[in-house]
This record gives structure tokens, C-alpha cells and sequence, in this order.
């Protein structure tokens, strides 16, 4: 079974389908209990991308999907996030935060 990298890495480089790579990752989460991202051509053409959990999709049109997505600036992208691991919120520590705030 491929990973999520090679499976994205193989969709980048043509040799699968999205449809290839959407029955992949949903055999991953099969495999890990897990709801991988999936994706769907937003009505403005924009490239949507959705979370399990999460209420909105991220939109990106092609031009700067495609340039998020290149091999240097995925690196980039997670070597930032390693760098400043401390600093995010998981969406429980919002959700947590909120239910605190309307408490007051």
C-alpha cells in the first residue's frame, strides 16, 4: 500500500488519476480509521480542499495550487510548521476556548 506522500507524489507527476488518488487515500483511511482530505473543483473553478471536522474548505485557484504544491514549497511548508510546532491550536483547543468564552 503507498503512502499519502506517494500517492500525492504520483498524482503530481501524472501518473495517476485524481480519481486514482481519491480511491487510494480512501484505502489509507480504511486502513488507519482515519478521513483523509479530499477534493472537489469549487463553484468559483477554485481548487477546495476539505478536512474532516472542519466547516470550510481551503480554496485555491490553479495558479497558486499548483505553487503551493511543487516539492520545494511542500518542504518549506512543513519544515515551517516543525519550526513552530508549539504555536498552532488543534480545532479542540479552539472548540475548548469557545464553550470557555461563552461560559462567561
Amino acid at each position: 500500500m503507498l503512502t499519502k506522500d506517494e500517492i500525492t507524489a504520483k498524482l503530481r507527476a501524472g501518473e495517476i488519476t485524481a480519481e486514482q488518488a481519491v480511491e487510494a487515500l480512501q484505502a489509507l483511511k480504511a486502513q488507519d480509521g482515519r478521513q483523509p482530505c479530499w477534493f472537489r473543483v469549487g463553484d468559483k473553478g477554485a481548487l477546495s480542499i476539505y478536512f474532516e471536522g472542519c466547516r470550510f474548505p481551503v480554496s485555491l485557484f490553479i495558479e497558486c495550487a499548483e505553487e503551493l504544491f511543487t516539492d520545494q514549497n511542500v518542504a518549506r511548508v512543513r519544515e515551517f510548521i516543525k519550526a513552530h510546532k508549539g504555536e498552532f491550536k488543534t480545532q479542540d483547543q479552539k472548540r475548548a476556548e469557545k464553550e470557555k468564552s461563552k461560559k462567561r
